[in-house]
């Protein structure tokens, strides 16, 4: 039973929980209060204001209703940064431009000379045994009685064919060694006037056309040269003579090539420094004309990571040039075909780690050639050539996702636009003026005219007594020369730049204009929001901390003023 004692000292405690309780109440509206008077933010001194509930009610609706819109607006500003788009800005620049590299190849592989190169050839050489293979491969292995003969008919085109020369040559060496020459094929070279530097003139491989090169305007062991176009116009450009050397002997001629049978150069214009595809990237010239390349200079910037995916990588793997996603993607899909076929293919870059390992279309030409041979073993070759060709395929249409490539776009590439127009050249009645022009040139060149290709080729034609006959023969000259013309027809530079479309500057603004026009929000009023959660969090401590220290003090008391129970 409870004694007045105890009554009075528990409705004193219970007197003092209600009293802190107010207190607590009491000082957080003080605080909301205080800061709906002075807060920026629109609508909130209208919650306080306002006399009746409703009207309270209504402004709070308003407010959190504004602040929701605020809150899907700064949200929708978020996602399109995160999504980090792009836009493009053209720009032009009239500056000097440096000057491209010139990549040539012979559409005709062999020079009418190729004859007597062959014969020179030690008995020994095996490319005797791949030219003779060649001669006879029609009445040998295309015989229907040939045990293989459903298998290689497929594949003669693929058989017989430069490539396929070129796949089977003991050596790399070999190969090139009845090929252009450079000073056979390029009878003067001139930039702006000057004479071309021929140590920058370098060679490199195709198996379509074997001996390929490239004239570079720019030493790149040398940093400091530059050579930079100051004016356009032909006079300020490239201008090269070639002699191509196409006599009347029979050539191999692939009705399945969309070059077969063809004369003339390959072409193609690049970046300095990067690599030539001639195939991909190249276009013709003919001869009997003379072919003028205006260019048009462009480039394009690109991002990277996050807007981007372009990386700068300076080199290619494996090779001194200069990286390209085309380059790269071409090594890469070398590396698909030999971990398919187990060979390497020759239309693709051989790095020198792989240049050990065997040609796809390479053959046991003795036991080709043999009148009893080894079936199986020319059945596993075709294996090979037949999965390089199908892999080329396959690659042509998409690349495989198991084996995609890592090569990104460069962030700087140079582009070349170019017009090409023709005219017909020498003319006839320049003719044999040309001719003794280039019979000057020639014999300040190497061994001099008279042991020189064109000597053999052209000289007993156009020098006959037979006034019709050397007419006739005349035209020879057009089908043996070409001039090309390689210039800038303007110096102006279109820059398209990929440019961040939505900055952070642009999100902050964004937030700002959000939070501004529905509850008039800025920077010092999220200070003040700020605050109003600091005092809040202040003030439940308070109450927290009043109320653990009371609740002992009233246990202590409680206990002592028990009556004794004796």
């Amino acid at each position: 039973m409870k004694t007045p004692k105890m009554k009075a000292k528990k409705e004193n405690m219970n007197s003092n929980k209600s009293v802190s309780e107010k207190e607590e109440d009491s000082s957080i509206k003080s605080i909301l209060s205080t800061f709906a008077l002075s807060t920026t933010a629109h609508g909130c001194s209208r919650i306080d204001q306002s006399r009746s509930v409703s009207a309270k009610l209504i402004w709070m609706a308003i407010f959190v209703a504004c602040l929701f819109g605020a809150t899907v607006c700064i949200i929708s500003l978020l996602e399109k940064y995160f999504q980090f788009p792009t836009k493009d800005v053209v720009e032009v620049a009239d500056d000097p431009i440096s000057f491209p590299s010139v990549s040539f190849c012979s559409l005709n592989p062999y020079p009418s000379s190729y004859r007597s190169k062959i014969a020179k050839m030690k008995p020994e050489n095996r490319f005797l045994e791949v030219y003779s293979t060649l001669g006879n491969f029609e009445a040998h292995v295309l015989n229907k009685s040939f045990p293989l003969y459903d298998r290689m008919f497929p594949n003669h085109h693929n058989i017989k064919s430069y490539k396929w020369m070129y796949d089977n040559a003991p050596n790399e060496d070999e190969a090139l060694s009845i090929g252009h020459d450079l000073e056979d094929i390029l009878l003067s070279c001139s930039i702006a006037g000057d004479d071309c530097n021929i140590s920058q003139i370098e060679s490199f491989i195709n198996p379509y056309f074997f001996k390929c090169y490239t004239m570079n305007p720019k030493d790149f062991n040398d940093s400091s040269v530059e050579p930079l176009v100051h004016s356009t116009g032909a006079v300020n450009g490239l201008s090269a003579l070639f002699f191509l050397d196409i006599g009347t002997a029979k050539r191999i001629y692939n009705p399945t090539s969309p070059l077969g049978g063809s004369s003339g150069l390959l072409v193609v214009i690049h970046p300095p420094g990067t690599q030539p595809d001639p195939l991909q990237n190249g276009f013709n010239i003919a001869p009997g004309f003379s072919t003028s390349v205006e260019l048009q200079n462009k480039n394009r910037e690109l991002l990277g990571h996050p807007w981007g995916d372009c990386e700068n990588r300076e080199k290619l793997s494996d090779f001194p040039y200069k990286y390209d996603k085309s380059s790269c993607e071409r090594q890469c899909q070398q590396k698909f075909i030999m971990d398919q076929c187990g060979c390497v293919t020759s239309i693709q870059p051989i790095p020198d780690n792989l240049k050990n390992m065997s040609m796809c279309g390479k053959m046991d030409l003795k036991n080709l050639n043999s009148d009893s041979p080894n079936i199986s073993q020319i059945a596993e070759e075709i294996d090979k050539l037949e999965c390089e060709h199908a892999k080329k395929r396959v690659l042509k249409k998409d690349y495989p996702t198991e084996n995609k490539c890592d090569c990104p776009r460069a962030c700087h590439n140079t582009i070349y636009d170019y017009t090409i127009s023709q005219c017909e050249w020498p003319s006839e009645g320049v003719m044999l003026d040309f001719y003794k022009h280039a019979i000057t040139l020639r014999d300040m060149q190497g061994s001099g005219y008279l042991h020189s290709t064109m000597y053999n080729l052209l000289d007993s034609k156009v020098n006959s007594n037979n006034t019709k006959e050397n007419r006739a023969n005349q035209e020879m000259i057009r089908k043996n020369f070409l001039r090309l013309n390689v210039f800038f027809s303007s110096l102006n530079t279109e820059i398209t730049k990929q440019v961040v479309e939505y900055t952070f500057t642009d999100l902050i603004s964004g937030v700002g204009g959000g939070f501004g026009v529905y509850v008039g929000f800025s920077i010092v009023t999220i200070c003040e929001f700020c605050v109003l959660f600091a005092h809040l969090v202040k003030a439940m401590m308070n109450y927290r901390k009043n109320a653990v220290n009371d609740e002992p003090w009233a246990f202590k008391r409680k206990s002592m003023d028990i009556p004794s129970s004796k």
